[in-house]
């Protein structure tokens, strides 16, 4: 496990956290969580909870929390930012199941042990590695039982993110996918029957590429934090500060992919107006189709690298979809490494001079009406050429943490 050596073991209060109480019969809440939340709530017990979600209908997460049962009780652990959110999208369903929501008083503990250390009678087990567990208690009481060093509650969160678990705030609501947070492994059940978002969710795993983008980096300065975009907050302990990072390079294919979206929008609009033009007042514009010309040769280029990104293109495949994680990184590695960077770096290597003798001569349309822009339209050679190589060099890092954190 990486980064096991920054692991605190002790308790901490959970100041920040709100307990909701769902309130009615053992399966009328059970099948009310069985529809709505991502994990598979069957697996519940008194001394094992869970880390779920709740997603909207396009697979985006609204919010992050645990479940578990403790005394007799269903109770949702969330943090107080987010409660607001779990109960506005519960709400609506606990009619049908005979069910209330109410918010507890109660303190919460969190507890971080060595692997095969015992817990107390009314802790609830919601995430274990082979060095750790994480587990939660609810209490009247903010202290300590048993004999127990005290962590802070940055201590606690830095934990999560070693054992994986990447959480979202407020702020990023709506913003990720599971997979986009390593969720996928951690809070999301793929064998339980529906829940809301699950399609996308769902068709996202059955790709089969990986999506694992975010990984905890042990930063020595605040200045290189700002390299990389940060999913929740980022925690100080000593002289290190834990953040759940998003890459440079995967954020600039996000970007162009972005930029490139809208270039469909420009394609359709500029592809009515010549219509209407040539059927309705029968003109024609050489200018307009070499716009769409080169928004569609654009579009296609500029967005390879986005796609990769995404798992998006094509994927046909056997045995690749039940692989592991770690096969599936094993093979991802090895195509990016054999196949795409050399494939990259032959395009680049041809098409230079091509590009270059066309910028020599600022190349134009052979159309007297035609954009005078064919220099830049060949460059797009190159660019694809650049960003899918940083793309997969972006992809072989990837391969590598995942393989080694699994292997």
């Amino acid at each position: 496990m990486l980064n096991s050596k920054f692991i605190k073991y002790g308790a901490a209060n959970l100041e920040d956290i709100a307990v909701i109480h769902l309130n009615g019969d053992f399966d009328s809440v059970l099948n009310l969580l069985q529809g709505q939340v991502t994990s598979d709530c069957t697996l519940i017990d008194n001394k094992t909870g869970q880390i779920s979600s709740l997603c909207n209908e396009k697979g985006f997460i609204l919010c992050n929390f645990e479940i578990i049962f403790d005394q007799n009780r269903w109770l949702i652990i969330i943090k107080n930012e987010l409660k607001d959110i779990f109960l506005s999208e519960i709400t609506k369903f606990l009619p049908f199941y005979k069910v209330s929501a109410g918010l507890l008083s109660s303190k919460v503990m969190g507890f971080t042990r060595s692997k095969n250390q015992k817990m107390l009678p009314n802790e609830c087990l919601i995430l274990s590695s082979s060095k750790a567990s994480l587990s939660l208690m609810v209490s009247e009481s903010d202290k300590f039982p048993g004999d127990l060093d005290a962590l802070s509650k940055d201590n606690w969160a830095i934990n999560r993110k070693i054992l994986g678990d990447h959480e979202i705030e407020l702020g990023e609501t709506g913003r990720y996918r599971p997979h986009e947070l390593g969720q996928q492994n951690t809070r999301v059940s793929f064998s339980k029957g529906c829940f809301k978002g699950q399609e996308i969710i769902a068709r996202m795993e059955y790709l089969g590429k990986l999506k694992k983008e975010t990984r905890l980096i042990a930063h020595s300065t605040p200045q290189e934090i700002s390299e990389f975009i940060i999913i929740g907050r980022s925690y100080h302990d000593q002289d290190r500060i834990f953040s759940s990072c998003f890459g440079k390079i995967d954020r600039f294919s996000e970007i162009t992919g972005k930029i490139c979206s809208w270039f469909v929008a420009i394609m359709v609009l500029v592809t009515c107006l010549v219509v209407v033009m040539r059927y309705g007042l029968d003109m024609g514009s050489v200018f307009l189709q070499d716009v769409v010309l080169y928004l569609h040769g654009a579009l296609f280029l500029l967005g390879a690298a986005f796609a990769l990104k995404r798992g998006a293109h094509v994927r046909v495949d056997i045995f690749y979809r039940n692989f592991s994680d770690s096969k599936k990184a094993f093979v991802d590695l090895i195509g990016n490494i054999i196949f795409l960077q050399p494939v990259c770096w032959t395009i680049l290597l041809y098409s230079w001079g091509y590009v270059e003798f066309s910028w020599r001569i600022l190349e134009v349309s052979a159309e007297p009406d035609g954009l005078p822009f064919v220099y830049i339209q060949k460059s797009l050679l190159i660019a694809v050429a650049a960003l899918l190589a940083l793309q997969s060099f972006s992809e072989i890092l990837k391969s590598f943490l995942t393989i080694k954190h699994n292997g």
